[in-house]
């Protein structure tokens, strides 16, 4: 009895004295718990805000890229187009080419064997066209370019290509028709001019292949792209007119402009 007494008189003494401090510590706590809360509440918040910002700053970059890539990709397939017409419109002169450059062959069979034949007044040359590539040119430094899928990057590149092949081409066509030109005139030619105009004969056939060649890929590649050529080019056909026609009269029959046509 004595020991259960003095138990109860130890337990009633410990609740005295703890009573005090754990009244005095609760509420600090709470405070310190509720602080932490409002603390994690604001971080929330602004890290909600900055994901927010974030995700609203993609979507505009989205939809800054998409309007990018689609006017770079009009402005490439527009110029590519018009590069197309102009290939077009070269390629409507094949035949003519061709024949002329046959002509120019038997004119110089029938001169190297001897024979007396009338000269040939006309020898013209075949159409030239600028290639353009400004557009791609602009799209690929602005990094506009980039922004295509990499197949579309692939085609339209390849179609470049063809389109510099054919503009370097038809440089060495023209060097090539200017040295044939001196046949203009003349009804008899020496083995030596006989050989030079071989030699220039070869290098005119030779490029006028290339550029069927560029005609032919860049149009078999743009018809998969469903790019149409530029309609509205219209050509000098001055390697069309007959052989015998004056120069004049030729230069006339072609519509030259006041720069008129190389002799």
């Amino acid at each position: 009895m004595r020991l259960a007494r003095l138990r109860g008189v130890s337990r009633t003494v410990s609740a005295a004295l703890w009573a005090p401090l754990v009244a005095s510590t609760a509420p600090a706590a709470q405070r310190f718990w509720a602080r932490w809360r409002d603390f994690a509440r604001e971080i929330l918040i602004v890290v909600l805000g900055v994901l927010i910002a974030l995700g609203a700053q993609e979507i505009v970059n989205g939809w800054h890229d998409q309007s990018a890539s689609a006017e770079a990709r009009a402005n490439i397939r527009a110029e590519i187009a018009e590069n197309l017409g102009r290939m077009a419109q070269r390629d409507k002169t094949r035949a003519c080419v061709d024949g002329r450059l046959a002509e120019i062959a038997a004119f110089l069979a029938r001169a190297e064997a001897g024979a007396v034949q009338p000269a040939m007044r006309w020898i013209g040359r075949p159409q030239t066209w600028p290639m353009q590539q400004n557009r791609w040119d602009a799209a690929a430094s602005a990094g506009k370019a980039s922004l295509l899928t990499p197949k579309e990057q692939g085609d339209y590149g390849a179609i470049y290509a063809n389109t510099r092949d054919f503009q370097a081409n038809e440089a060495v066509e023209q060097l090539a028709w200017a040295q044939l030109r001196g046949l203009a005139d003349q009804a008899r030619v020496t083995p030596q001019q006989a050989a030079l105009y071989r030699q220039a004969l070869q290098n005119a056939r030779y490029a006028a292949w290339l550029i069927n060649v560029n005609i032919w890929q860049a149009s078999a590649d743009a018809k998969k792209l469903r790019i149409k050529p530029h309609t509205d080019w219209v050509g000098s056909r001055g390697i069309c007119i007959a052989s015998d026609t004056p120069f004049e009269e030729a230069v006339r029959q072609t519509g030259a402009s006041q720069l008129g046509e190389p002799r």
